[in-house]
């Protein structure tokens, strides 16, 4: 049961830094230090993804041996490589289909909690102060 809980959180997880992945980074104040983050973020879930499909294999039952339990992880990243980089524009697609969703609907596309979340990642302390007064603003 607790292994099944801990596969759906890490799913999820995986799932919000692909989310995270989408944010245009070359809009920020200091697009240097966004692609940075972004990198790290990149490389970063490439092997949450691995070990969480990896995790997944094993607690279906089908890899067992600690050998093939290390040649799949190895062949989970080569595949997990190979899927995210369709998995960010998808995710961008959802996101942007999912605006144009509010929109149509009288409501603003980009009041989002989620994608205020995605952002502030990407933000140094000064920027996030400065974010939070343009916030404040528009919201006023």
């Amino acid at each position: 049961m607790w292994r099944w809980a801990f596969l759906i959180a890490g799913w999820l997880w995986y799932a919000w830094r692909i989310y995270t992945l989408t944010v245009n980074w070359a809009t920020f104040p200091n697009p240097e230090s966004a692609r940075a983050i972004w990198q790290r973020r990149s490389n970063f879930s490439l092997w949450l993804g691995a070990a969480v499909l990896n995790d997944t294999l094993y607690s279906s039952g089908l890899i067992q041996r600690w050998w093939i339990i290390t040649i799949s992880l190895l062949g989970c990243f080569v595949l997990v490589s190979i899927v995210q980089p369709f998995l960010i524009p998808t995710a961008l697609v959802l996101t942007m289909r999912y605006r144009g969703w509010k929109l149509a609907r009288g409501k603003d596309p980009q009041a989002s909690f989620f994608g205020e979340l995605a952002v502030w990642l990407y933000l140094t302390k000064s920027e996030r102060e400065a974010h939070r007064q343009r916030t404040r603003t528009a919201r006023d």
